[in-house]
């Protein structure tokens, strides 16, 4: 029998049930196409699952994170169906804490940062590596790189943060031929799941210190993806100016008809309140933005119409680039503009 404790939700099964009708949800990619009806409790296979995505199997407990970030699921779901479900508004000061930290483990939790550190830590490599010239094509040097994850989150360097992180050990390959280095980050599971232990305490102001309110929506308008956590600027459309968690707002849809908005104060604001006239449009915004930051699904109600046709989700550029010897890091980068 399969051990539970492997099935990882690259959603929480906790939204992917919110969005149900009849147990059901409808599962398509992040431009909204290659619809599919799946079973909301499906708790092995399917695109929900993946075996041992928070498992470290040399720590003494190798269950560690799943059970860490379960206490913060449990925190989330007492606080969401206080609010919401039982109608209490007026309590979101009193649980803002624990919806920030639930919000915040969301954040770091998916593929996007993962991919996004493998990436850092190998562009990191290539600018801190010295390697002999001398090396045969199938010569292998096994390196330690110590780097910043901070910048990956919000792109405010920390010196003092790189000291404190385990180093990842890293596999680099230099191909003679044409003088190229390739480097072959390994352990991304450890890689990526220090950063969530470690920074997840300087993640939770980032969405605590706002302004709270809650979005209600007349019909069922909202969808949810395997990056929940909506980054909002200026611009309606996904993908004008790169965003991370200092983005003017954030916007995390939990059913849908309801989204929590969390707003910088004293900023220009892209959404204020949802009324019977522009409900529609403040859903598609949410919609393409939220879709913009997926990796692989979205994830909608089955009495919904495709909330994404005839809405383009633009294919994002580099997360992660160098520039005058500097990593340069977006969690939400820039689209790519076709030439």
């Amino acid at each position: 029998m399969s051990n539970p404790m492997r099935q990882h939700k690259a959603l929480t099964h906790f939204l992917i049930k919110r969005f149900a009708d009849k147990h059901r949800v409808v599962v398509a990619d992040r431009q909204g196409e290659n619809e599919c009806l799946e079973d909301a409790g499906r708790r092995r296979g399917g695109p929900f699952v993946s075996n041992d995505y928070y498992t470290i199997r040399d720590l003494p407990d190798p269950y560690a994170i799943e059970h860490a970030l379960q206490k913060t699921e449990d925190w989330g779901t007492e606080a969401i169906r206080h609010v919401i479900d039982k109608h209490n508004i007026a309590d979101l000061e009193e649980y803002k804490l624990h919806l920030s930290v639930f919000f915040a483990f969301l954040f770091v939790r998916g593929d996007a940062v993962r991919r996004i550190l493998v990436e850092q830590m190998r562009q990191a490599a290539f600018l801190t590596s010295e390697i002999s010239k001398g090396c045969t094509s199938s010569a292998f040097v096994e390196t330690n790189v110590v780097y910043d994850p901070c910048n990956v989150l919000w792109n405010t360097p920390n010196p003092n943060r790189a000291s404190r992180l385990p180093m990842a050990k890293v596999a680099q390959h230099i191909t003679t031929s044409n003088g190229d280095l390739d480097i072959e980050v390994t352990h991304h599971e450890k890689l990526h799941l220090s950063i969530m232990r470690d920074v997840i305490e300087e993640l939770v102001p980032l969405f605590q210190n706002r302004d709270w309110s809650v979005l209600e929506f007349p019909e069922n308008a909202l969808i949810i993806g395997d990056e929940p956590i909506c980054l909002l600027g200026l611009d309606r459309r996904p993908g004008i100016e790169p965003l991370g968690l200092t983005a003017n707002q954030i916007v995390v849809p939990v059913d849908p008809r309801h989204a929590f908005l969390l707003s910088f104060p004293r900023r220009g604001h892209l959404i204020k309140n949802v009324t019977k006239k522009n409900w529609q449009a403040i859903a598609g915004i949410i919609n393409t933005n939220l879709a913009y930051g997926c990796q692989e699904i979205v994830v909608w109600n089955p009495t919904m119409d495709n909330p994404l046709k005839g809405r383009k989700v633009p294919l994002s550029s580099r997360a992660v680039y160098i520039v005058d010897d500097i990593v340069v890091t977006h969690v939400r980068p820039t689209k790519i503009i076709p030439t």
